[in-house]
């Protein structure tokens, strides 16, 4: 199982850009048989970024639904519309699921994703990944909240992210501040030195808007 990710920083009139990345949204929906999900990005990128995220089987599933948006062309003159908005291309990711995975039920409007990047030293992915798993596993504990390890299948060789999922802002406060008053989280933080490249984590949080 992997998750399919597309990014992309907006300027302009915020009322307009999110209607439309909505309107994407929806027209993305009802032309494949994916369940995407577009997520406004609140601290970690620069403002006016959207992400679009699904969940797929792999990468012919990806290929097969992203070809039937290639050949509406009503899709593309949406897509269009957003030209004078679009400084620089969207990224795409693209990353395997190692410990987690989407729930019985997708993330409602507004629920909000913390997301932690890192990337494995070299000759340390086994122990990396044994790492993650665990503390993915005990953070989820301590927060009562999913927790997902994936990895990146593209970009950065060794690339993970924690994927942590809370219902809305209060609830992601709450398990921000359980975490920190975990003696038994801190140490496991502690026990990853040397396992991933100084200087590569980075933090996002993310919230749903459609």
């Amino acid at each position: 199982m992997y998750q399919f990710g597309r990014v992309l920083t907006l300027s302009g009139d915020v009322r307009e850009t999110t209607a439309w990345a909505a309107d994407i949204t929806g027209q993305a929906n009802e032309l494949t048989d994916l369940d995407v999900s577009l997520w406004g990005c609140t601290f970690g990128y620069p403002v006016g970024t959207v992400a679009w995220s699904a969940i797929v089987e792999g990468r012919a599933q990806l290929a097969a639904e992203t070809a039937k948006l290639a050949a509406d062309s009503a899709y593309l003159d949406s897509v269009m519309k957003a030209e004078d908005w679009v400084d620089t291309p969207a990224q795409d990711i693209f990353r395997s699921l190692v410990h987690g995975g989407p729930g019985n039920e997708p993330p409602a409007v507004g629920a909000i994703a913390s997301i932690t990047q890192a990337v494995a030293a070299t000759g340390k992915l086994p122990e990396a990944i044994a790492w993650a798993v665990d503390m993915a596993t005990h953070a989820s504990t301590v927060t009562g909240n999913s927790v997902s390890v994936l990895m990146n299948a593209y970009g950065d060789f060794g690339g993970m992210a924690f994927i942590s999922t809370a219902a809305d802002m209060a609830a992601a406060d709450a398990s921000a501040d359980a975490l920190r008053d975990d003696a038994s989280y801190m140490e496991k933080l502690g026990a990853s030195s040397g396992l991933f490249v100084d200087g590569s984590a980075h933090q996002s949080l993310l919230q749903r808007l459609a």
